[in-house]
């Protein structure tokens, strides 16, 4: 009885064999972003707005105004005023402190927010009157939600303000334990005290040319301790 005798693979066939199951493993082991799980990580965006939560509350200075409104009382179809109607104004600008407030004129505006050339007569007109009394008015670019007038009124607006220094002691919410709950109150304390006039904190004005570099000497002669000192004078 003959024995069967165990066949042998060559061993170059044994090597093939060998490197496609290790390339058959590695493959089914190789990361395939659409195939695994879901991943647990935080998307980038949500935790971006998570950090943004924690940071403490922005302090501001706060701003509280007083508006005061004149309509002025034109002749029909004119644009020059009565010596009464010039009276009255001028009682008005008196009586309201009119030179330690923000003066505005506007009148009556068309769909597109332009004024007619009855309007814009009669606010040249006034603008003129105004500065005669020693006052600067100015014409917003827009209609403003503080010159509540009726539709077809030309009117005078003063607008004085105060500011309201954020309160630097009180603790802000959950941050209060932390020493970082007031981050910028010094700042925006001293930039209520600082800014000549508080409604640039609330709306801003257009502002005009600047010399930057005499702003900027005067800064550097400040740090390098050459600002003269104010002679003191007296009166009597």
């Amino acid at each position: 009885m003959s024995k069967a005798i165990p066949r042998r693979c060559p061993k170059a066939v044994t090597t093939l064999a060998l490197a496609g199951a290790l390339a058959g493993t590695l493959g089914g082991c190789a990361l395939n972003p659409d195939a695994g799980p879901e991943s647990d990580t935080v998307p980038e965006h949500r935790l971006y707005h998570s950090l943004i939560r924690l940071q403490p509350p922005l302090i501001e200075p706060q701003v509280e105004t007083v508006t005061m409104t004149y309509t002025v009382r034109f002749p029909d179809g004119e644009a020059k005023l009565g010596a009464d109607e010039l009276a009255r104004l001028n009682a008005f600008l008196r009586d309201n402190n009119a030179l330690e407030a923000r003066v505005e004129i506007d009148g009556p505006r068309d769909a597109a927010g332009y004024h007619d050339g009855l309007t814009a007569a009669r606010l040249e007109a006034l603008n003129e009157v105004l500065y005669r009394f020693g006052i600067s008015a100015v014409v917003p670019d827009r209609t403003q939600p503080s010159l509540t007038r009726p539709e077809d009124a030309t009117v005078v607006t003063l607008t004085r303000a105060m500011v309201i220094e954020p309160d630097c002691s009180t603790p802000k919410t959950i941050y209060g334990p932390r020493p970082t709950h007031i981050w910028g109150c010094s700042s925006a304390t001293i930039l209520g005290r600082m800014v000549v006039d508080p409604l640039d904190l609330e709306r801003g004005r257009q502002i005009g040319p600047a010399d930057g570099e005499a702003a900027a000497q005067s800064i550097q002669r400040y740090r390098e301790d050459k600002v003269k000192e104010l002679k003191t004078e007296s009166t009597n």
